[in-house]
């Protein structure tokens, strides 16, 4: 049964209108269900390859021994600066860097030393020092 105007002819315009704001309406709410689904698909690919990047990395962590200037049975004497003077000291502490710089395969580019002087009851210092390792070591 369909509804006709007062004349008799068909729908009003109400009626009309009320039919095409349905039909938009549900049209909105497709596209919009349709778009949330592409992008749920594409974070899952996203996490998908984070997931094979993070589980290459780990392997590759895993393949060699952890290497450390500790774990190291050629490195001898004491962990700690021990010189008669403090320039003494910080030169140690220059070869010890420039020795595991060169031990991870890396070069090092420059370095500097600053030492506080001995008047001072503790003594602290600062090491500033760039240097290149090679990606494969790391």
């Amino acid at each position: 049964m369909t509804t006709t105007s007062a004349n008799g002819v068909g729908p009003s315009r109400r009626e009309a209108f009320a039919a095409l704001a349905y039909v938009c309406v549900v049209v909105v709410l497709a596209a919009s269900s349709l778009w949330l689904i592409d992008d749920l698909r594409v974070r899952s690919r996203g996490i998908a390859a984070a997931q094979e990047r993070l589980d290459q990395l780990t392997q590759h962590s895993r393949r060699r021994p952890p290497a450390s200037i500790g774990s190291d049975a050629s490195v001898s004497g004491s962990p700690f600066l021990d010189a008669r003077t403090i320039t003494i000291a910080g030169a140690a502490m220059e070869q010890r860097v420039g020795a595991a710089v060169a031990k991870a395969g890396g070069a090092l580019i420059s370095s500097q030393v600053e030492l506080d002087g001995p008047e001072r009851r503790t003594v602290s210092s600062a090491w500033r020092s760039p240097a290149s390792v090679a990606d494969d070591s790391l």
